[in-house]
């Protein structure tokens, strides 16, 4: 499979234009006279992971397009990085504390086709439910605006966000679940 034109390496050092090449560096953004954590950045190789996930998970250049920060407005900003960043960092603790999160909304039978396929795989895992169709539909905006992922459940292993419930199940069929719960 060939790469999209506009993830050629011509982007920059770090692959994505606009990010430093320090992974360290790119996960602070300069408020005034101090640095203030991001909840998510894409490193030099092109993976978008929490600050401390495992570093030798399987590495892809991720093609969607993200607005750079230096063509965001300085004033507008703030807004953007606060924009329900209680739920946001609410996830990213689950997800460090657990090895297997799933975050759903009322009424919808996906993120229930999630838990029962680990239900039945016998994993513990960590259900966050954000709303229902009917409201707080705003913090999960927030969460995929962080993620990148555009439906729900979003499910994370070991860190790493690996889609929703079909993608689970493959995960499970496949084994690779299994493989990934086994690393450290």
């Amino acid at each position: 499979m060939r790469r999209p034109p506009e993830c050629d390496e011509r982007r920059g050092a770090a692959g994505l234009t606009g990010l430093p090449d320090d992974p360290a560096a790119a996960g602070m953004a300069e408020q005034g006279s101090a640095a203030r954590p991001l909840p998510l950045r894409f490193w030099q190789d092109g993976v978008a992971r929490l600050p401390g996930s495992i570093p030798n998970v399987q590495r892809q250049l991720m093609t969607r397009a993200i607005l750079d920060e230096t063509h965001v407005h300085s004033a507008i900003r703030e807004t953007i990085a606060d924009y329900h960043a209680d739920i946001v960092r609410e996830v990213q603790a689950a997800v460090a504390a657990n090895d297997v999160v799933v975050v759903g909304m009322k009424q919808n039978p996906f993120p229930k086709r999630a838990r029962k396929a680990l239900d039945a795989a016998g994993l513990p895992y960590q259900y966050l439910e954000y709303g229902s169709y009917f409201k707080g539909w705003h913090p999960r905006l927030a969460l995929k605006m962080w993620t990148g992922w555009p439906t729900l459940p979003m499910v994370f292993v070991k860190g790493v966000l690996i889609g929703g419930a079909d993608d689970l199940r493959r995960l499970i069929r496949s084994g690779e679940l299994a493989r990934m719960q086994a690393r450290k």
